[in-house]
């Protein structure tokens, strides 16, 4: 396996925050470096902390309590051979499938089943399950997850596809009559299951074109660049446009890098440059600059949300469920703008100030510099804003895949001391674990089990092999849940996409299969 462009550039581009594309070690995940968004989060209902520093970085192959060797449980059936080319330690479950870089027009470069593994972290597990049957698994758990994909019945979208995500939260200027049928967070997460399953679904692009089509049709009120966070079921784009969404927008430009390796066709669907425009579109309306470590930082994507609603009403607001670092590692590299590797920095600097000092779980909302968990963030989304809620239940699995992916020593540390903590806490039964709770992990007056809580943290459990019965448990938990129900099947889907290691990194180059 050769190092991928991507990894060339994101090691120098990132050099001022130490991120070398060594293979994970020390469990403890020591760091080398020391929407309409008030509507775009979670569609769920429904701190102390300890301080941290920028966190970015790779982690370092040393070993450390707990773990940080490479993996040696024969029953997981992955012999240690090093790959020196991308420093490091890969199995069989890691051995890529073969690229098409020469695929005939319309079909994937790279097709699911990938097995890209885990290229940025060495000594993280994998789940106690052959390699064919997770693949079989997700393949399954994707063919239930489709139902959610529907076709426009009216309007200048008649035909064309949506996610039946429906919507949650304040819309402005529509008529009364007209209903909320998706929004810009599902549309992400649809785009990028869509792209990543090419292969397994022969209509994989048809529907990823004309989910891109949508996202081109509903522009946001204050950018065109990017999603107005509510569609309309009646598909009529003259209907009053309403903000972006920080974590739909992440995902549609990441999705479309996705596409460009996939598919090329850059002469008819213009994969790259939409791309391009999203994530301009991005860093000139999400981007909070400041001074100190807690700075850049996301907003949530609306304008009038940039601080927490009264009566708390304090500055920089943000949501810790946008921290997708990957996206952000890789949008640095194929824009060459850094300043996405330093809000990657910030973010992970954010986590780990604001995470419970027992828990390490995180609030919904953040605010304030030093950072807070918000009291009242954005006043239309849910009971306690500064509770493990329905937006915050996403860092485990984002989180993960920027270890698995880039070996962010950060993300690593922030994982690591959530599902040590859920192990512990649900005696190695992810089942038993409850949904939505203060960050201290009082679940005494939490809902019951939800997927949209419980498979992000079994993604966080490939962080040590301390994890390894909470994986196991946990990939068997995942694969029976419903795949049928728009945010727990969504999230968990792209759970078990990371977990099986068929989630890969996009290089923005068409035809590129590394890594």
């Amino acid at each position: 396996m050769s190092r991928s462009p991507i990894f060339s550039s994101i090691a120098s581009i990132l050099f001022g925050v130490s991120l070398s594309l060594a293979g994970c070690g020390s469990s403890a995940g020591t760091p080398a470096g020391g929407s309409g968004a008030t509507n775009g989060g979670a569609s769920g209902g429904a701190s102390g902390g300890t301080s941290g520093d920028g966190s970015g970085g790779a982690v370092t192959a040393s070993g450390g309590a707990g773990g940080g060797v490479a993996e040696t449980d024969a029953a997981v059936d992955h012999p240690a051979t090093t790959d020196a080319s991308v420093d490091k330690v890969v199995g069989p479950n890691d051995a890529p499938t073969a690229c098409t870089a020469t695929a005939a027009a319309g079909q994937p470069r790279r097709p699911f089943p990938q097995h890209s593994g885990y290229p940025g972290c060495a000594t993280c597990i994998h789940p106690t399950v052959a390699q064919a049957t997770m693949d079989a698994d997700v393949g399954h758990y994707y063919d239930v997850w489709k139902t959610l994909i529907k076709k426009f019945t009216a309007g200048a979208v008649n035909g064309e596809n949506y996610i039946a995500a429906g919507a949650a939260g304040n819309i402005f200027g529509w008529p009364a009559n007209v209903k909320q049928v998706s929004q810009s967070e599902g549309h992400g997460y649809a785009m990028l299951i869509t792209a990543l399953m090419a292969g397994h679904d022969p209509n994989a692009k048809t529907v990823f074109d004309s989910l891109n089509r949508v996202r081109k049709a509903f522009p946001s009120s204050s950018d065109p660049r990017l999603m107005s966070w509510v569609v309309p079921g009646n598909g009529d784009p003259t209907i009053k446009a309403q903000p972006p969404a920080t974590d739909g927008d992440m995902d549609m430009g990441y999705s479309l890098l996705i596409a460009y390796d996939q598919w090329g066709d850059e002469a008819t669907n213009h994969y790259l440059v939409d791309a391009k425009s999203v994530i301009a579109g991005m860093e000139d309306k999400f981007i909070t600059t400041g001074s100190g470590q807690f700075f850049p930082r996301l907003n949530i994507g609306d304008p009038t949300h940039l601080g927490s609603v009264a009566p708390e009403s304090k500055p920089d607001l943000t949501r810790p469920s946008d921290y997708m670092v990957d996206h952000m590692l890789a949008f640095a590299a194929i824009t060459g703008h850094a300043a996405w590797s330093d809000v990657a920095a910030g973010s992970v600097a954010i986590l780990k100030q604001v995470r419970n000092a027992d828990t390490g779980l995180v609030p919904d909302f953040v605010v304030d510099n030093p950072p807070v968990g918000s009291k009242t963030g954005t006043g239309d989304e849910g009971p306690c804003y500064d509770c493990f809620g329905y937006n915050s239940c996403r860092v485990p699995w984002r989180q993960a895949v920027a270890v698995v992916q880039f070996g962010y020593a950060g993300s690593l540390d922030v994982d690591n001391k959530m599902a040590t903590w859920a192990r512990t806490k649900y005696n190695d039964t992810p089942s038993a674990m409850k949904a939505s709770f203060p960050t201290t992990g009082d679940d005494s007056n939490a809902g019951g089990s939800d997927p949209s809580f419980t498979s992000p943290m079994v993604a966080a459990g490939v962080t040590d092999a301390s994890h390894q019965t909470w994986l196991d448990r946990g990939w068997t938990y995942m694969k029976g849940t419903n795949g049928g129900d728009y945010y727990g099947g969504s999230i968990t889907l792209l759970s078990m996409l990371a977990v099986s290691g068929n989630w890969w990194i996009p290089t923005g180059t068409t035809g590129a299969c590394s890594p």
